[in-house]
């Protein structure tokens, strides 16, 4: 997140382990984890790279545990069709904003790796010069399938 988007520190979020006041973004922002598949080998190990995130990105871990934020993971495909990678979504600050367009809430996104001994990193997805171009492709499906607060419209289909 760039530094122009930081809210004043009025309205700014707490980390209850260090008191210090953590500037929550100023307008919706939805940050979509690319996770492959091969790395992250039980359901919910994924939580350690969103985990890994927050602290890459110096947004205090205590709010996700404080479930300030929205998900949405990406549900894997059966074995028999190949996936290469599931998505992770989170809205930082999801009841912070009323969003009624999806192109009103800023994306970034970011490959999270582990290696073999579990170590995690966090990084913008390589070839950088195909970021906008990943961000794209994914956002033709998350902006539809996966809005803002947590209405999730394949539950919500299934259900009908």
């Amino acid at each position: 997140m760039s530094s122009e988007n930081i809210a004043s520190p009025a309205e700014a979020s707490t980390d209850q382990n260090t008191e210090l006041a953590v500037p929550i973004p100023s307008s919706p922002t939805r940050i979509l984890l690319r996770l492959p598949v091969k790395e992250w080998e039980y359901a919910h190990s994924y939580r350690a790279a969103i985990e890994a995130y927050l602290s890459w990105a110096n947004l205090p871990v205590q709010d996700y545990r404080e479930r300030k934020h929205n998900l949405f993971i990406e549900p894997l495909q059966p074995l028999d069709v190949p996936q290469k990678r599931f998505h992770v979504a989170i809205d930082l600050y999801a009841l912070s904003y009323d969003v009624k367009d999806m192109k009103d809430v800023e994306h970034e996104i970011h490959a999270v790796r582990r290696d073999s001994e579990g170590n995690i990193t966090v990084r913008l997805p390589r070839p950088e010069a195909h970021v906008a171009h990943i961000l794209q492709k994914t956002r033709e499906v998350t902006d539809e399938k996966w809005l803002w607060g947590g209405e999730y419209v394949w539950d919500r289909a299934r259900s009908k």
